[in-house]
């Protein structure tokens, strides 16, 4: 083989190898852009993330403040009747009995039944489930409060005083004396003044 059949021979092997390696480079760039473009997937990717994330904490916020809500409106609702306000002189209500309703205002409306001795003397047998409450407004519920203000006592003032001064009396006798002169024209063996006399009840036992 001549000198120059020689350096032909080498050219050619020099040729392939710069070939070989010009595609490995094209392999290379190619991987380094799939790696570029999964690190931009990546970041797209994490910051969807953090936008979910952000959005999840607004929903969980947002369900707290509903629940504090709805326990606000729970508390409302167990809170008595707002007292009217009236423009009389401010008295001690445990010391002061409410206003006893007029008997001969009430005359000619409940003539022909009991009178209020009567009503003291022969006093309706009552019937007590539960324990005792050291605080009567607390022992009825608010269903039975609107039920009591309606068919009883007419106005949310007057129920909110009577119970007050109900929890003051030491006796369940006493009770039941107030009661029938502050409210004759009640009908003791009724459905709703018999739940009313059960739950004061347990206030003495």
């Amino acid at each position: 083989m001549t000198p120059q059949e020689n350096i032909n021979n080498m050219m050619t092997k020099m040729t392939a190898v710069l070939e070989t390696v010009r595609e490995c480079e094209i392999l290379i760039l190619e991987e380094i852009r799939k790696i570029e473009q999964l690190q931009e997937e990546k970041v797209q990717l994490s910051e969807q993330i953090a936008a979910l994330n952000e959005k999840l904490s607004l929903v969980q916020k947002n369900i707290e403040e509903i629940k504090v809500q709805k326990v606000s409106e729970i508390v409302d609702e167990d809170k008595e009747p707002e007292v009217v306000a009236i423009p009389t002189p401010v008295v001690d209500i445990l010391t002061v009995a409410p206003e006893k309703h007029s008997i001969e205002t009430l005359a000619d409306k409940f003539h022909g039944q009991p009178s209020v001795h009567d009503k003291i003397a022969a006093k309706p047998e009552v019937t007590t489930t539960g324990t005792r409450v050291n605080d009567i407004a607390k022992a009825i519920s608010i269903n039975d409060r609107l039920l009591f203000i309606k068919e009883l006592f007419g106005k949310a003032e007057i129920f909110t005083q009577t119970v007050k001064y109900l929890n003051g009396l030491q006796s369940f006798d006493e009770a039941q004396q107030y009661l029938a002169e502050a409210f004759p024209h009640w009908d003791n063996t009724g459905s709703t003044a018999q739940l009313f006399l059960s739950i004061i009840h347990r206030r003495y036992l």
